[in-house]
């Protein structure tokens, strides 16, 4: 199911300090103006879809309830890859659909391993793809721990 994610200079800028990025491009989003090409720290976007998606899967436990913070004892996000086609501009509202990918699955030490791909398009207002993100989740399927 698709959702939304504000690109607000403010919120660019809080992000940016609390993962203590100072570089000063940052600081100038604040004085952004609606439809200007802003600077956005490379895991902005993962960042908040995690608190913008009720249906993050890094939220959800397998059975379909709540995670306790802190996540769960048998998955993990194991990889992050983004691809900027172009820079994030203030004002806009991007629609993320995210869509699965390959799943395969391999031998650990611990049991058998499932890697599952999440794919993810942040999308303008015209449709047009602005950010696209891949992630590989694995889930320890079996063995002991």
């Amino acid at each position: 199911m698709p959702f939304h994610v504000p690109v607000d200079p403010a919120l660019l800028h809080v992000f940016a300090r609390s993962v203590a990025d100072d570089v000063p491009a940052f600081r100038a989003q604040l004085d952004a103006q609606p439809g200007d090409d802003v600077i956005a720290p490379l895991t902005y976007l993962r960042a908040v879809a995690e608190h913008f998606d009720d249906d993050e899967e890094m939220r959800i436990g397998a059975g379909g309830e709540p995670l306790p913070a802190g996540g769960s004892e048998d998955r993990f996000h194991a990889e992050q890859h983004f691809e900027y086609v172009r820079p994030l501009r203030s004002g806009e509202r991007l629609t993320a659909v995210t869509r699965p990918g390959t799943v395969t699955r391999k031998q650990g030490r611990t049991g058998e391993l499932e890697f599952a791909e999440t794919l993810t398009d942040f999308l303008d207002s015209d449709g047009e793809v602005v950010v696209r993100s891949r992630k590989v989740g694995v889930q320890v399927l079996g063995g002991t721990r």
